[in-house]
């Protein structure tokens, strides 16, 4: 060699390796003992075949043997082998025989091969990792549902997906190098996909959502979703094809309309709304929608933005939110309000999920309770106006009672005209009415015509309601309502209800708003309702007046008979007995001495009766005492009066309520006043008995006794029974004829 290639050799960056006949390394330059990891003294001398791996040496001896068996040639083919150098590392090594025998120098020895091994681990590396990445690449595209297509830029199919070949039932055979429209006995020719395809590489322009729906010869007809987007390839442009099927989607869709459909046609005319908020409490959607509450007003809002008071839009917000932060289903009544006018709903929420769990909205049904809660708050009402008027002292009370729920009508104004004591007002125009008018906090009283009150008037003449919705039929019927109107209120709606009486009219109601009104038939029947109530009120003011007086007349008749029956006979025969004792003084001592204790009888005996009626006269000295002391003395005025042997037998130390101890003395003393009159009886036992589980009152008497069933209803039997059921005890009778009878009273 020339000292100049002999540097080049030395130097070069590839390893050179020279090989004597029996293939021992004679030379090597520097790059050579780097690639085999040790200096040249360690490798020369060294068989090259040494370095090759196991597994490639019998490729690497056939070519070694191919080289030194045809002298003056070089192989042109090249051989990757492993090769593992004398510290162990392991390289991939490509090997290529140089032109041989060559001189090292003129006259010096000839080498036999010169080989050239190149180091191409890192190329090598490339290759496993572009090759995983295609495989990798290659499962990707296989496990994707949409089938893909690869189309040159003639649009002959390049390659398919594993899915495109199962959705087709085609085999890579049948279509890879032919045209698109000619596969699949031409199915795929439409002329408006090809036309769109054949421009995507010149536009580089892609397709979108191009729909197609044909009938292929293997699996029928097909709806799909073309995609196709160009490619510019390592050799070749290409255009990628992905085909989506959507007939599962289109029928899932096709299905969820038809749910819909039936939903909406099933909610049609009920009282529920279906409706979704996001997290953010905004409306997403909305079925069978209300004025109040229709899907252009809701959605993408909160409640807040839509909501007519403020209240309201925190009721439904805290509601929404405490559902979807605590994960759990809730259910309440709101309320919402459109025009002023509230709307109840019974909403019931339950937290929407996605597929992972994770809470993505609030989903609600609210059903519409209003008629349902407007019915109970009137039903309310009316038990709360029946009790206050229940207790009403006169018509004016009545009245006033009524007009203190003219909000709860929702009435600006009430006037409730009545006839005194009751006259009929349907016989003619000449009367007097008194009218309670009550507006604001304002009530006033004031004695008018009949004529002047219009529209009452016409009312009291018909007997039938009037309902007025509007201010033109306001007008148009009654022209002097001006006198009526309240100075700075406009009135919307009006309505006058007769108060009627044994089919008389005695009065009217009439109510005044200041918003319009529409008297439906259930607000028509509530209001007739309270009318009926007020007339009915006004009737037992009435009656309870003629009782009152009745009562009183009753009262004082009875006590002048009791005082004439009782206390005036027994005054009047004392009196006779005393004016006779005196003459008695000298001539009969002892008969004086008689005189005198029976004197005494007819005084005590006077004495109990007076004491008797003053406790009928005033009850509340029956609350004075204790009831053994009552009892007894009852018993013991019993026993003189009667001659009937008396035992009474009550348990010390009784504390009773006072209504109690009053009942309990009525109850006694109507049993002993019985048993006197009608019983014929010997003994009388009385016995008050208290203990930790029973309380009880018993009288027993060994009379006629008599039966229970016929004569039920006599001998002051109702009067001890309600005076038991108003202190809740209960009252039993057992009497058989001929052998007494017992009264028993637990509480």
């Amino acid at each position: 060699m020339s000292d100049v290639f002999q540097y080049l050799y030395e130097n070069a960056p590839i390893a050179y390796v020279a090989l004597g006949a029996d293939g021992r390394i004679e030379r090597v330059n520097i790059a050579g003992t780097k690639l085999l990891q040790a200096d040249s003294e360690s490798l020369i001398g060294r068989p090259l075949e040494s370095f090759v791996v196991a597994e490639d040496q019998p490729s690497f001896v056939e070519y070694m043997q191919s080289l030194l068996h045809v002298p003056n040639t070089s192989n042109e083919d090249d051989l990757d082998i492993r090769m593992q150098g004398l510290d162990g590392e392991l390289v991939f090594v490509r090997v290529k025989c140089l032109q041989h025998p060559i001189p090292s120098r003129p006259g010096k020895q000839t080498h036999h091969l010169y080989l050239c091994l190149t180091d191409i681990s890192e190329i090598k590396a490339a290759r496993l990792e572009t090759k995983s990445q295609l495989v990798y690449a290659e499962a990707i595209v296989n496990t994707i549902r949409e089938g893909l297509l690869v189309l040159d830029q003639d649009l002959k199919v390049v390659s398919a997906s594993r899915r495109f070949y199962e959705t087709f039932q085609l085999k890579k055979d049948d279509i890879v190098g032919q045209h698109l429209g000619d596969i699949d006995d031409g199915a795929w020719d439409v002329d408006e996909l090809i036309d769109e395809l054949v421009q995507v590489l010149p536009s580089q322009k892609a397709i979108t959502q191009y729909e197609l729906i044909q009938t292929f010869p293997r699996v029928g007809k097909q709806h799909m979703m073309v995609n196709a987007q160009p490619f510019e390839g390592h050799e070749k442009a290409l255009v990628l094809v992905a085909l989506h099927d959507v007939s599962e989607l289109n029928e899932v869709k096709t299905a969820h309309q038809h749910t819909e459909s039936m939903l909406a046609l099933a909610l049609k005319g009920a009282d529920i709304i279906l409706y979704h908020q996001d997290l953010d409490l905004r409306y997403t959607w909305l079925h069978n929608p209300r004025p109040d509450f229709s899907l252009e007003v809701a959605l993408g809002k909160r409640h807040s933005d839509i909501a007519e008071r403020e209240e309201e839009a925190i009721d439904f917000d805290r509601f929404a939110q405490d559902v979807i932060d605590r994960g759990y289903p809730n259910q309440e009544i709101l309320v919402s309000h459109y025009q002023g006018k509230p709307r109840y709903y019974n909403v019931r929420a339950e937290p929407t999920r996605d597929e992972a769990g994770t809470i993505t909205g609030v989903t609600c049904a609210a059903i519409d309770v209003t008629k349902h809660m407007v019915s109970s708050q009137r039903e309310q009402f009316l038990k709360e106006l029946t009790t206050k008027l229940a207790s009403a002292k006169d018509v004016e009370e009545v009245a006033i009672e009524f007009i203190r729920a003219k909000l709860q009508l929702s009435a600006s104004r009430v006037v409730v005209a009545v006839a005194p004591d009751g006259e009929n007002l349907d016989t003619g125009t000449d009367h007097t009415l008194t009218a309670y008018m009550g507006e604001n906090d304002d009530i006033r009283v004031q004695t008018i015509h009949i004529d002047s009150i219009l529209p009452a008037s016409d009312v009291y003449l018909s007997g039938s309601p009037l309902w007025i919705e509007t201010p033109e039929d306001i007008e148009q019927s009654y022209q002097d309502l001006a006198s009526w109107k309240i100075a700075d209120t406009t009135t919307r709606s009006l309505a006058c209800l007769p108060l009627i009486i044994d089919n008389h009219v005695v009065g009217a109601i009439t109510l005044w708003y200041d918003h319009q009104v529409a008297f439906t038939e259930d607000y028509k029947d509530f209001l007739l309702a309270i009318a009926t109530l007020c007339a009915t009120a006004s009737n037992l003011v009435q009656v309870r007046k003629i009782a009152r007086d009745y009562a009183i007349v009753q009262a004082r008749q009875q006590l002048a008979r009791d005082l004439h029956d009782a206390i005036s006979q027994a005054l009047f025969s004392a009196q006779m007995l005393s004016e006779g004792l005196p003459r008695l003084y000298e001539s009969d001592p002892d008969r004086l001495a008689h005189g005198l204790l029976e004197l005494n009888r007819m005084l005590r005996s006077a004495q109990a009766e007076m004491r008797i009626l003053l406790f009928e006269l005033r009850p509340d000295q029956l609350e004075d005492g204790s009831l053994t002391e009552h009892l007894t003395y009852l018993a013991e005025q019993t026993e003189i009066q009667s001659q009937t042997e008396i035992y009474i037998e009550i348990a010390p130390d009784i504390i009773l309520d006072p209504n109690v101890k009053v009942a309990l003395y009525r109850i006694t003393q109507e049993a002993l006043n019985n048993i006197i009159k009608h019983a014929d009886s010997q003994h009388i036992e009385i016995r008050l008995t208290v203990n930790r589980d029973l309380r009880q009152l018993v009288i027993i008497d060994d009379g006629n006794g008599f039966n229970v069933d016929t004569i039920a209803q006599g001998f002051g039997l109702v009067s001890m029974r309600e005076r038991a059921e108003s202190i809740d005890a209960i009252l039993t009778i057992q009497s058989t004829i001929g052998q007494g009878t017992q009264i028993t009273v637990v509480w």
